[in-house]
């Protein structure tokens, strides 16, 4: 929730969470399978209850200052506190099709299809998502150039919001992109050796502040801070 509420104060326009399903069906914001990797409890999210979860201590290795009060939340919090306030891409890709259902609803409960944006890179489970909500805003990540025609289309109407592509691609894909879906937002994800590089020097390099000029408009980073700065 820390997190959340930093993104919200620096003005960032997204959060990315990490859905993931309890042992008794609760979907919670863990972003690695094994609970040992973020806090102080062992095993996998699927084998432990909401309420053996939640007792939780986290464990914010990479972070400076004190998160004792902080814990495991669900994505349920997580979208009411955002409701107005900031969008929210909800990377579906580590849970089950049967879970996906359960996601959307959700967003639906928390009348949050304002903020929610469903984020995945198969297809299928954006056609159950849709099933469940037609209307529900969507982010696929076409692997190719080559790519991005056909999964657009196969999105459908309303089609996607957001398409990230991948750096190394962008000089092909942007344009590709501009051409079947012209409203769409272009993200990329930094995260690795630019975004630790920022991290490290404390400012952002030239290939990170040319990208606006190469038609992104969302970078995912873990250094927001740093980068809305030099921005």
């Amino acid at each position: 929730m820390s997190a959340l509420r930093a993104g919200i104060a620096l003005g960032v326009d997204f959060v990315e969470t990490d859905p993931r399903v309890t042992k008794d069906g609760v979907i919670v914001n863990v972003h690695d399978p094994d609970l040992s990797l973020t806090t102080t409890g062992t095993g996998a999210v699927e084998d432990r209850t909401w309420d053996q979860i939640r007792a939780l201590a986290l464990r914010p290795t990479q972070a400076i200052g004190d998160f004792s009060c902080d814990r495991v939340i669900t994505i349920e919090e997580l979208l009411v506190a955002s409701r107005g306030r900031i969008h929210v891409l909800l990377d579906a890709n580590k849970l089950d099709l049967d879970a996906v259902e359960a996601l959307v609803d959700l967003v639906q409960r928390t009348d949050t299809f304002a903020e929610a944006i469903f984020d995945t890179s198969s297809l299928e489970k954006v056609r159950r998502a849709r099933l469940r909500a037609p209307n529900i805003a969507v982010h696929i990540r076409p692997d190719t150039a080559a790519d991005v025609a056909t999964e657009v289309a196969m999105v459908g109407e309303p089609p996607p919001v957001i398409l990230e592509l991948d750096l190394g691609d962008l000089d092909v894909a942007v344009p590709e992109a501009r051409r079947v879906a012209p409203n769409a937002k272009i993200m990329v994800d930094v995260l690795g050796p630019l975004d630790l590089q920022l991290s490290l020097e404390g400012r952002a390099t030239a290939e990170l502040l040319a990208l606006p000029g190469r038609g992104v408009r969302l970078i995912q980073t873990d250094r927001p801070d740093l980068l809305l700065r030099d921005l």
